[in-house]
């Protein structure tokens, strides 16, 4: 009977033994579940600001594409108007070159006139 009771004994120290470390597997499990959970949580985080930086971005690359293509019509349009002053400014500089030659021309035929005189 006395080795029955120790036998029973032996069982219920190694049903302890495996209980408790089964209890410790489980609490080990549950600090790592944890400690993924909070991973995740970060991640997420991280993830949700990367695509708030990418929303940014894509938004403020939008802005400056458009003020890109103002700024070359702007451009373009100074350009032309350039283009046109100095077609102006050809003409005029012509203009006062014919002027000048007229009153020259003037100015000699006066004198001719007076020296003929």
């Amino acid at each position: 009977m006395n080795s029955h009771r120790f036998y029973w004994q032996i069982q219920i120290n190694r049903l302890k033994e495996a209980a408790e470390r089964l209890q410790h597997d489980a609490d080990v499990a549950r600090n790592k579940e944890a400690s993924a959970q909070e991973q995740v949580r970060r991640l997420q985080r991280a993830l949700r600001e990367a695509k708030e930086a990418q929303a940014d971005s894509e938004s403020k690359e939008t802005i400056e594409s458009a003020r890109k293509r103002e700024l070359e019509k702007r451009l373009e349009q100074t350009e032309t108007e350039l283009a046109s002053a100095k077609a102006d400014l050809k003409l005029a500089l012509q203009r006062v070159d014919d002027l000048q030659c007229a009153i020259q021309g003037d100015l000699e035929d006066n004198e001719d006139e007076q020296s003929d005189r």
